[in-house]
């Protein structure tokens, strides 16, 4: 396999899921007919046909969202030792993943700079016009806390890269800092960054975090985890979410 593709998503989002495979397969045909797409979905998901080499569709069932586990069961399926994890709302333009599964050696994780986060649903006509409303958002090199980073969304790396690292921690529950602290845990063993200058787009869809829980409370229990894991004092941007938790309860 030339490489191991890995969606997670829940079923909700399947439209979104649907328009990003049907533009994997018009912007990057030459790349998914030589590879696995492993899709891994957080509750249950229909079968899904694409002209990916191979597809195997994996219903987890998991009761809430747990992006590390559902990541990490992907993962231990794949066959190729260059990976493609994405989430179910990202399109990259024609020649992306051709240039970047080039590019890549051991040692490196590779994403982009720059996403245009739409607005409201696009057709896929709306989409290859450019003919949407959309913000600018820009990963940062630095990490930052809650901003996006080299795991929000759309990282390439090497199989054995992931696994030396120890995989992403399933501690991460809900919304929030799995991808801080996944950038850091590849960032510990070596692993540096290549952020690309292609524009990645970000699909519109329900702001919701799905399954059960408090989900409030499993964000701030996160943030909380990850600053106390990697020595770090708590942001404000935590504090404030924390004062507003406890007015609340």
């Amino acid at each position: 396999m030339y490489s191991s593709f890995i969606i997670t998503y829940h079923s909700r989002r399947l439209e979104n899921l649907k328009q990003v495979i049907r533009f994997l397969e018009a912007n990057h045909l030459d790349v998914i007919k030589e590879s696995e797409l492993i899709l891994v979905c957080q509750d249950n998901s229909p079968k899904i046909s694409t002209q990916f080499g191979q597809t195997h569709l994996h219903n987890l069932n998991v009761s809430c969202m747990h992006l590390p586990k559902l990541t990490n069961f992907g993962v231990e399926q794949t066959t190729s030792e260059n990976l493609v994890i994405l989430e179910s709302d990202r399109i990259l333009p024609k020649s992306y993943f051709e240039k970047a599964l080039n590019s890549l050696k051991n040692g490196l994780m590779i994403t982009t700079r720059i996403m245009y986060k739409l607005t409201e649903d696009a057709t896929d006509k709306e989409v290859l016009e450019k003919n949407f409303e959309y913000q600018e958002e820009y990963r940062t090199h630095e990490n930052n806390v809650l901003s996006r980073n080299m795991w929000s969304g759309n990282t390439i790396c090497k199989k054995s890269d992931y696994i030396k690292s120890g995989t992403m921690d399933e501690f991460y529950k809900g919304y929030g800092w799995a991808d801080h602290d996944m950038t850091k845990t590849m960032q510990k063993i070596g692993v540096q960054q290549i952020f690309r200058d292609e524009i990645e787009l970000h699909l519109h869809h329900e702001p919701m975090t799905y399954g059960s829980g408090d989900q409030k409370r499993m964000f701030i229990d996160n943030g909380l985890y990850y600053c106390k894991k990697w020595n770090l004092e708590v942001p404000e941007e935590l504090k404030k979410e924390i004062s507003k938790y406890v007015k609340i309860i």
